[in-house]
């Protein structure tokens, strides 16, 4: 056991010597690039497949903790979707456990509204039609993320969105939960107000915290703050903000009404579910007026509107067709020359 202590702090501190050579499980560890709480997030290498993946540990003591991370695993092992982190993978080695998932290049959302740079709308809305596409998909095979927010979006190079860190998931089917019942999980600023109450939550709890999200995104400031934690939550449960269209002015109205109505207090005024916001969002997209294309844009677009099954212009005729309806033409029209030709001769010779 003192050697997994003393090999876990070599972890914890080797991406900080640069002189990383150890392991976790079989793959190789190539740098620190993050730290929590309970562990460390680490860029490594499979050697077996030669790729690059990030390994999230946990090596802390506590049995709670570490279920929830295995939980972690479990929920979020079991969704496949472009706009969701792919896991490929969940060991131990010694008392450290360890997921594995697809190493995402790029930038997480809360960097890109920090920086504060003008972005197109279109590529805002683009991005959001990412975040609801992944997050219908997770709603639908039962999980709640109860954790939306900026630094859980990965946005990578080519514009693809990707949701990000599973950690306090909810299964909407499972019998035992590890969540206590009135203890709030998830980030104070986008809570939604049944998860301040300590009240049960389902995916319009999500949705709250998206419309919070797409908020933020589209005027780079929170909807609701506060001086301290204690009075962002006031504001949240009791206080309506600063209305989209004088905070973001040139919104559209209905992407105004879409964020207003993500973002209601009772869940029953919210939408029921991420399909249709993410089709409201498609509509609003294909509404702006053409602008050149970004990176973002040209990552993203056809993916999410396949994922949610859009309806599709009819084909185009296919090329085997064309020529089979021109040789029957031919046909014809050979055998009306040759019936011709046969009552003529007969004319003929008398």
């Amino acid at each position: 056991m003192a050697s997994t202590r003393s090999r876990a702090a070599r972890l914890g501190h080797a991406g900080q010597t640069g002189h990383m050579t150890e392991k976790i499980g079989k793959y190789e560890i190539l740098r620190k690039v993050g730290s929590g709480g309970f562990g460390a997030v680490y860029e490594a290498r499979d050697p077996m497949i030669q790729r690059s993946v990030a390994i999230k540990t946990c090596q802390v003591p506590d049995e709670t903790i570490r279920a929830r991370f295995a939980q972690e695993a479990q929920l979020a092992g079991n969704l496949q979707h472009r706009n969701l982190t792919t896991v490929h993978d969940f060991g131990t080695d010694g008392s450290i456990l360890y997921l594995v998932c697809e190493f995402l290049p790029g930038e997480d959302l809360d960097t890109v509204i920090a920086r504060g740079q003008p972005l197109p709308l279109g590529e805002k809305v683009q991005i959001l039609i990412g975040i609801a596409s992944g997050l219908a998909h997770a709603h639908n095979a039962g999980v709640i993320h109860r954790d939306i927010k900026p630094s859980n979006i990965r946005v990578l190079p080519d514009g693809t969105v990707k949701i990000m860190d599973f950690g306090v998931a909810k299964s909407m089917y499972a019998e035992r939960q590890l969540t206590r019942t009135g203890f709030t999980v998830g980030t104070h600023a986008y809570l939604a107000p049944e998860q301040i109450r300590g009240k049960p939550v389902d995916r319009r709890t999500d949705i709250f915290a998206f419309g919070v999200l797409a908020y933020e995104l589209l005027c780079f400031h929170r909807p609701f703050s506060g001086t301290s934690q204690a009075k962002i939550l006031e504001a949240i449960a009791g206080q309506e903000p600063k209305p989209l269209a004088a905070a973001a002015p040139g919104t559209p109205p209905a992407l105004v009404s879409l964020v207003e109505r993500a973002m209601r207090k009772n869940p029953a005024d919210r939408y029921p579910a991420m399909e249709p916001i993410a089709r409201e969002l498609m509509a609003i997209r294909d509404g702006l007026a053409p602008a050149r294309p970004t990176p973002h844009a040209r990552g993203s677009l056809p993916l999410e509107d396949v994922a949610l099954e859009r309806p599709s212009a009819a084909p185009a005729p296919r090329t085997g067709s064309r020529v089979w309806r021109i040789a029957l033409a031919v046909v014809l029209a050979v055998a009306a020359v040759s019936a011709l030709l046969l009552w003529l001769v007969p004319l003929l010779k008398r």
